[in-house]
């Protein structure tokens, strides 16, 4: 063939068509949506198809609760849902009926074993006691044993076994079921300034609306036991000492064990108002004395109103401290006679029927630090101040996990406007109080 030969013109490829390309494995990571305009989007290099690493995607995808499983007992029809609903699996633990097991369990070993410590140490002291004639006399008599301060000493090693006995239950029982990280399930955490503020205001309404719901449980239950005679006992101790073990000690265990191990499960399971419910009556039962088992539901409900509100179980801690040590001191000072002249006269005036004007504003002022706290109440936010992008699986107060890009919000303004609320409840409630003394 020539030079001058021409080959034959070959004609132009065809495009590709984009059908012809086979489809890329279902497993590629392009099918994953990206999370939001941070999300690492970068295609894979089109020769070794190399799959590229999705870290936001992965860690994200991590901290999102899986949603609680569908009731797998519904073919049971009423009685399956029934069951269901108080056995919630996949809920947060302990459901209802494993509530009241665990308090049971909390009853035995605080007052079951405190007890064999208390009998053991009485035994030994009146053993070795120069009287103990007199004292095993006072024993066989409830009002001689009341009166008799070497009786009274004896009786603190029991009390402060159950108070270090429910502290270390109520700290197993988080450690064991929410895990190491049990201290941001339950927030550990300080509340806000307004937040503090705020519910030191509304503790004497605490306080008083205790004190009466008391006085009327007086009138309608037995009592398995003279309260007011054991508490009288208490006066004997050193004011320290009957601060740090009723004080103190039921502070720290029961709101450890009640708020935050059966409130976690049981307001996460039943819902918020159910959830305070169950747990608060349970606060009450275990307490085992009547006029205690109808007054201690109502503080219950209070002392779990601030810990939702404010997400720290520090405050109810802080207010059933409080709570406990002012009845001792109130005590102490009463039986030492080294108390101001106010406090008898407070004592006595309590009697008098013009101190329903005193009720009713603690009344008020329980209202107040109640809207204040709900108007202010501690909220999830993301790390950006936009919506959070993380939730909790369930109701309650757990903190976001570390690198979620979510933080717990209290707002400043809301807080100071929620004290404001609370001063203004507070003055009503000193009104009240005066209008009291006025009338006796």
């Amino acid at each position: 063939m020539s030079s001058s030969d021409s080959f034959p013109e070959q004609p132009a490829p065809e495009p590709l068509d984009r059908a012809d390309v086979p489809p890329l494995p279902s497993s590629s990571p392009l099918d994953r949506p990206p999370t939001d305009d941070h999300a690492i989007t970068d295609r894979p290099v089109a020769e070794t198809w190399a799959a590229p690493a999705y870290p936001d995607y992965d860690r994200e995808a991590s901290l999102v609760p899986n949603p609680p499983p569908g009731n797998p007992l519904a073919a049971w029809g009423v009685l399956g849902t029934i069951i269901w609903w108080f056995v919630r699996p996949g809920r947060p633990h302990p459901q209802f009926w494993w509530a009241c097991l665990w308090m049971l369990a909390f009853m035995l070993v605080t007052q079951g074993l405190a007890a064999v410590v208390a009998v053991a140490t009485m035994l030994v002291g009146i053993a070795l006691s120069p009287n103990r004639q007199k004292l095993m006399e006072d024993m066989g008599d409830p009002k001689a044993m009341a009166d008799s301060p070497e009786i009274a000493q004896l009786m603190w090693p029991g009390l402060l076994a159950s108070v270090v006995l429910g502290a270390l239950f109520g700290y197993t029982a988080l450690r064991l079921i929410a895990g190491r990280d049990w201290a941001r399930k339950v927030a550990v955490r300080l509340p806000s300034f307004p937040h503090l503020c705020l519910v030191l205001l509304a503790v004497p309404a605490f306080v008083l609306i205790g004190q009466a719901v008391d006085e009327i449980a007086k009138q309608y239950v037995p009592s398995l036991f003279d309260l007011d005679a054991t508490m009288g006992m208490i006066g004997y101790w050193p004011w320290w000492l009957g601060v740090l073990i009723i004080g103190f000690g039921p502070g720290i265990s029961e709101e450890l064990f009640c708020r935050g191990f059966l409130g976690r499960g049981l307001v996460g399971n039943h819902g918020v108002v159910l959830g305070v419910l169950f747990t608060s009556i349970l606060f009450g039962v275990m307490h085992v004395e009547p006029r205690q088992v109808i007054y201690a539901p109502v503080m219950g409900i209070f002392l779990h109103i601030i810990y939702l509100t404010t997400r720290s179980l520090l405050m109810p801690m802080m207010v059933h401290t409080i709570n406990n040590s002012l009845g001792v001191l109130g005590v102490w000072a009463l039986k030492s006679h080294a108390g101001p002249e106010w406090l008898g006269a407070a004592d006595q005036a309590s009697d008098q029927p013009s101190f329903v004007l005193v009720y009713v504003g603690a009344v008020i002022l329980m209202a107040a630090a109640v809207v204040g706290l709900y108007i202010s109440r501690a909220r999830l936010v993301g790390a950006d101040g936009g919506p959070p992008r993380w939730q909790p699986a369930y109701p309650g107060v757990e903190y976001p996990p570390p690198d979620s890009g979510t933080v717990v919000s209290r707002p400043l303004g809301l807080g100071l406007a929620a004290l404001g609320i609370g001063v203004i409840g507070f003055l009503a409630f000193v009104a009240c109080c005066f209008a009291c003394y006025a009338m006796s």
